[in-house]
């Protein structure tokens, strides 16, 4: 069963962090009064802590992350601050208020090996 906004609201109000898994963030928050209104309640949206999976493109997420997993692992202790800006340069996950989405390089030889991201930490 999936939950109502009310019920996710309740659910997560105290969450210090939340990751958003879908690309639509300005239509369900920035275009959206009534859910918007809702969301505000949450500490995460509060404090500008609501990271989505965009900062590699929309759909990178879904078809290439999961190549990168010290990557994504990198990435959300990025967001916890485990790792300093300094340490982890967030590849995947980008902040929906302070960061634009990311893009990612278009494939031209689909034979050629697949060009990981730099891990840093």
């Amino acid at each position: 069963k999936y939950m109502t906004l009310d019920e996710f609201v309740d659910f997560a109000k105290y969450a210090d962090y939340w990751v958003y898994a879908s690309p639509d963030w300005n239509e369900v928050y920035t275009n959206n009064f009534s859910n918007k209104r809702k969301l505000d309640s949450m500490k995460s949206v509060r404090s500008k802590n609501v990271f989505d999976t965009t900062g590699y493109g929309e759909n990178a997420w879904f078809e290439q992350r999961m190549a990168e997993p010290e990557v994504v692992l990198g990435d959300f202790c990025s967001v916890v601050g485990m790792l300093s800006e300094s340490d982890h340069d967030r590849v995947w996950l980008r902040n929906v208020f302070t960061e634009d989405k990311g893009s990612s390089p278009t494939c031209t030889n689909v034979n050629a090996p697949l060009e990981k991201n730099d891990v840093s930490c």
